[in-house]
């Protein structure tokens, strides 16, 4: 009796011993066991991909509160194609936010990938309305001023090669005109996609009406009041009563 409790206690570790190691897959194709949804299942410790056949690896991604997804990197990096794509085989990664409370679209603006933004809500308006850190959309984002910090002055100097003072300042002028016809070119692609964001409140109650003012983005100011003055008018038409306007933001 008690060789065979010890032949089947030998056998029971043997078998043990061929299970698959957590998160990978066995020699025979079979799929192995699941984890439990963190970063080091999905991806692996040294950050590499699992098994590129593994069907549940976006959704094991998707499982984590905040996280760095295949689209905050297409859209920060600028690869439009792959980045559209990912949104269509898994939207909810448009509307997830990576550990510094930022979505996708946020990161492109950020980075200036600007053909990318169109494409994504292109196919996904909402994204517009995103909330991620304090609450600011990225209409919040874009409707402020932005000017070219030191380091990008200093990459746009070096892809010109220019060395003389005045040069450089022509340079650098001519990559800020460039970068506030971007921005404003974006805004007015945001509010005529989704025009029912110019209500959206940051934490601190602010719309982007509010943002562009505080910021002076004179241009920015125009192109948001021009939108809310068409809407109240067509309210004042379809209605005429005192119930006040967008105006009273």
């Amino acid at each position: 009796m008690r060789c065979r409790r010890m032949g089947r206690r030998k056998m029971g570790l043997r078998e043990m011993g061929r299970q698959p190691a957590m998160g990978r897959r066995p020699r025979n194709g079979s799929p192995g066991r699941m984890g439990s949804g963190k970063v080091g299942v999905c991806w692996g410790k040294e950050g590499g991909r699992r098994d590129r056949d593994d069907p549940n690896v976006l959704d094991c991604i998707d499982a984590i509160p905040f996280v760095d997804t295949p689209l905050h990197t297409a859209a920060s990096a600028g690869h439009t194609d792959f980045a559209v794509e990912i949104l269509r085989l898994k939207p909810s990664f448009g509307r997830k936010l990576n550990p510094d409370g930022l979505s996708s679209l946020h990161l492109a603006l950020i980075n200036h990938k600007f053909e990318t933004v169109k494409r994504l809500i292109k196919l996904d308006k909402e994204l517009i309305r995103v909330k991620g850190k304090q609450g600011e959309t990225p209409l919040h984002f874009i409707a402020k001023k932005e000017d070219i910090n030191a380091d990008q002055q200093q990459r746009v100097l070096d892809d010109h090669r220019v060395n003389a003072d005045i040069q450089q300042q022509n340079v650098l002028d001519q990559q800020q005109r460039e970068l506030d016809d971007h921005r404003v070119n974006t805004l007015a692609d945001f509010l005529f996609a989704c025009p029912n964001s110019i209500v959206d409140l940051s934490n601190q109650n602010e719309t982007a009406l509010h943002i562009a003012a505080k910021t002076k983005n004179k241009s920015a100011v125009e192109i948001i009041l021009g939108l809310i003055r068409r809407i109240d008018e067509k309210r004042l038409m379809a209605n005429n009563d005192d119930k006040g306007t967008l105006l009273c933001i």
